[in-house]
């Protein structure tokens, strides 16, 4: 499969360097499109076509200036009218006359069907200045005429910015920019990222904009975090809508048995796992409780974030393990309820987590 997927990708640039270098020598540029400023929601529906042709016998060639009058991300859509079955190849360049791949920042192939076909593109630029466009027919019909319409607009692609929590952020990304927005958190607690956009990737990193948890996709998402800075990381081509909100939960260190929580009856103690506590080794939280007679205990958990496996174990103050769950697992659900008959005495609790971000609480009676 791969030694396929290579045949086609090379015959792919094989197609492109071959109409390259045949525009290179065929085709006349002509008047620029100029590429004005839209909105990040806008999809270039009112956005005038510029018009040109490609005459009989010409070569079956063309080449159209775009001038670009600032950064972002600059829209092309075309639209070619020839005989059907003229396979059209386009690609889009930052030279006037390329020379070879290395000068290619996009390129496509598409076949006219009922004599009409469409080459869109999208690509980012760092300056205000020219890219071509150049389109060019198969060998085959390289002495038929055909009929373009381009438009050509440009979105200012989002970098990112510090929001307020609950402020919604309008943006538009490109893959090769991604977009970061910086987290304050003042303590530990719950972040709940809400993004909406095809394909677009969120993930959570830390002060120095390094991936501290897994990709998101559009819809909700959490994540556990402590005190300081994060970066929550936004990939996108189009536009996209953020937001987040976040929720501080009180914690205690208590990563060992030794440094257990007294977890009294009745009462509810709160936690978080972090996105980076696994990696730091803190994957454990410790409770101990006192069962004052020979009764059946029921212990509660609820759960705020990603609903990856969790596991609760029970020991007796002598170190023995006993079932408290099925295979000591918590379900992936928001709440879990386990019972276990015990007699009078000290017990520990562990509750360790090796994927899940979020927060908690948990509590007996």
């Amino acid at each position: 499969m791969r030694k396929y997927v290579k045949v086609l990708f090379m015959m792919a640039m094989a197609v492109v360097l071959t109409v390259a270098a045949g525009i290179k020598t065929q085709a006349a540029e002509t008047s620029a499109v100029t590429a004005n400023l839209v909105g990040a929601e806008e999809d270039g529906t009112n956005v005038t076509a510029s018009t040109y042709k490609i005459e009989e016998n010409s070569g079956g060639a063309i080449k159209i200036p775009i001038q670009v009058s600032q950064a972002g991300a600059v829209n092309i859509d075309t639209t070619i009218f020839t005989q059907a079955g003229t396979s059209i190849t386009g690609f889009i360049s930052n030279v006037e006359n390329p020379s070879g791949m290395q000068d290619v920042l996009q390129y496509g192939i598409n076949t006219v069907r009922d004599s009409k076909c469409s080459l869109n593109f999208s690509v980012y630029t760092e300056n205000a200045g020219k890219l071509y466009l150049l389109l060019s027919l198969d060998k085959t019909h390289q002495s038929v005429s055909a009929d373009i319409q381009v438009k050509a607009y440009i979105k200012t692609v989002t970098t990112g910015r510090a929001l307020k929590s609950g402020e919604w952020e309008n943006g538009y990304g490109h893959y090769k920019t991604p977009a970061y927005y910086p987290v304050n958190a003042k303590s530990s607690g719950l972040l709940k990222i809400n993004a909406t956009g095809d394909g677009i990737s969120v993930v959570l990193c830390n002060s120095k904009k390094q991936e501290v948890s897994d990709s998101f996709s559009s819809g909700i998402s959490y994540a556990g975090v402590r005190k300081g800075t994060y970066y929550i990381k936004v990939k996108q081509s189009g536009a996209y809508k953020l937001q987040y909100t976040f929720t501080a939960v009180k914690e205690k260190k208590n990563y060992k048995s030794k440094k257990a929580v007294t977890l009294k009856s009745g009462k509810k103690e709160t936690g978080v796992f972090a996105c980076d506590d696994a990696k730091k080794k803190k994957t454990s939280r410790w409770y101990k409780i006192t069962v004052p007679s020979n009764k059946t205990i029921k212990v509660q958990i609820d759960r705020q974030g990603a609903l990856n496996p969790m596991f609760l174990s029970l020991y007796q103050k002598s170190g023995k393990k006993l079932k408290l769950y099925t295979d000591g697992t918590l379900k992936n659900k928001k709440k879990n309820t386990g019972k276990i008959k015990v007699e009078k005495g000290t017990y520990y609790m562990e509750l360790e987590s090796y994927g899940y971000i979020g927060t908690y609480s948990i509590k007996w009676k």
